[in-house]
């Protein structure tokens, strides 16, 4: 690993449309899998929480995770689409963070 830059292992590979499905094993033994889809544009938002429920206590964190995604619900890694929330009620943002692999 270092000779990867931030220690993180990547490949170049030519881009083909259709499904990247990447397989790992230990041993001969399937341990986890993981599929990339080529998605269309982003026309959706879906917004998950960490959390199911806090306690007013002013302590408690959650975070919102907020990912753009095609039709079908496929999250649309390209999409440079600016977000913007706004914050209503007694709560405070701490902070905000985008995963663009293009902003590291």
């Amino acid at each position: 690993m270092a000779d990867f830059i931030y220690r993180t292992i990547y490949w170049q590979l030519p881009f083909e449309q259709g499904t990247l499905r990447a397989v790992a094993k230990n041993n001969d033994k399937q341990v986890a899998e993981y599929e990339l889809k080529t998605t269309a544009s982003a026309v959706k938002i879906v917004a998950e929480c960490s959390e199911k429920s806090l306690k007013a206590d002013r302590n408690d964190l959650s975070h919102i995770f907020v990912t753009l995604c095609d039709e079908a619900g496929n999250p649309v890694y390209s999409a440079d689409n600016e977000i913007t929330c706004e914050i209503e009620g007694p709560v405070r943002l701490l902070g905000m963070e985008d995963s663009s692999p293009s902003n590291i």
